[in-house]
């Protein structure tokens, strides 16, 4: 009896699998080859349920916010078509693209759906070395430029006054080639000699008047300029304890090379219950500051949340440490 349930149950399962089958018609793979950045490509792919069962898709995963999907139902009946719509978003992508989106379906003879789209986006005007540029870590006190090329895809463009934000300093000239046979244009970014260690970013907009309603161009750039500190730990879990709170905090700098006097150093706010005593490490000269939490400051983590303090040194970008109380304390200690 056992064995004949068991047998019975395999037939079902292969009679469910045999009645419900979902295929793509056509190919699941479009290329749109060449095509401008600036206008939308998109495609219907065909969906078909060959078997004898209704299937639900349960949901349509895009993995790139430059595409964009659309479906009419989300329900196949018996031998019914739906077509499930894929579209690369204008100016999302540039350069060769090959996008994936998978479909999940109710389909036990085949759960997913693979459906790509690929092609060439050629924006209209193409920016050398490139769009978003990191800089790396610059020394303070002196000076640094960046070229960009750009060069327009077609004879039609006409670029505007440039506009730049920065939190550093900068100089950019912006002008027209002399280049018979193309569009083109240099800007040249000029950042002056910084005086104060920080991250640096410059967001520069260039209006396109032709062709109308076109984006402005952005270029970006971001940097690090001058030596940071930096803890270990940055973050410091305080367990209540009647007893002072102890805890060894090791102070570096990016450089790894930078010597620091203890007398240099500067801890903001300041708090009640909170005291550091700052000493060199004779082995590799880092400073060491011990932290001294007493009843005070421990009742203020408790209550308020965690705490920041700013670690300052002249001419170093500051770090911070966090202290994170740890659980609760006793009823009778709050």
């Amino acid at each position: 009896m056992k064995l004949q349930k068991i047998l019975l149950t395999f037939i079902l399962v292969n009679i469910s699998i045999a009645n419900a089958e979902l295929i793509v018609v056509g190919t699941n793979a479009v290329n749109f080859g060449t095509h401008s950045a600036h206008e939308a490509r998109k495609t219907d792919f065909i969906i078909k349920n060959t078997g004898k069962t209704t299937v639900n898709i349960i949901r349509i995963n895009r993995f790139c916010s430059c595409i964009a999907t659309h479906c009419p139902k989300m329900q196949i009946e018996p031998g019914e078509e739906i077509s499930i719509t894929v579209t690369v978003l204008p100016d999302s992508v540039y350069g060769y693209y090959s996008k994936n989106v998978l479909v999940e379906t109710t389909d036990p003879a085949g759960r997913t759906i693979f459906l790509s789209v690929s092609g060439t986006a050629v924006p209209l005007v193409n920016i050398l070395p490139s769009s978003m540029i990191y800089a790396g870590r610059l020394p303070l006190n002196k000076e640094w430029v960046q070229k960009f090329e750009l060069e327009a895809s077609n004879s039609g463009v006409e670029l505007g006054t440039i506009e730049q934000e920065s939190n550093f300093p900068v100089k950019i000239d912006f002008v027209k080639l002399p280049v018979s046979n193309s569009l083109r244009w240099q800007l040249v970014v000029t950042l002056e000699p910084p005086q104060r260690p920080g991250s640096w970013q410059c967001k520069i907009k260039i209006p396109v008047r032709s062709p109308e309603g076109h984006p402005p161009l952005v270029i970006g750039i971001t940097a690090k300029i001058g030596n940071e500190l930096y803890t270990v730990p940055q973050i410091v879990q305080v367990l209540f304890s009647t007893e002072p709170f102890i805890r060894g905090i090791r102070l570096h700098t990016s450089s790894g090379s930078s010597v620091i006097n203890p007398n240099d150093v500067k801890i903001t706010p300041s708090y009640s219950g909170l005291t550091f005593n700052i000493k060199k490490d004779p082995r590799d000269g880092t400073l060491v500051m011990t932290a001294s939490i007493n009843q005070e400051f421990m009742k203020l983590l408790f209550e308020k949340g965690k705490q920041n303090v700013t670690v300052e040194v002249p001419g170093f970008a500051p770090a911070t440490i966090t202290f994170q109380p740890v659980g609760s304390p006793p009823s009778q200690h709050r």
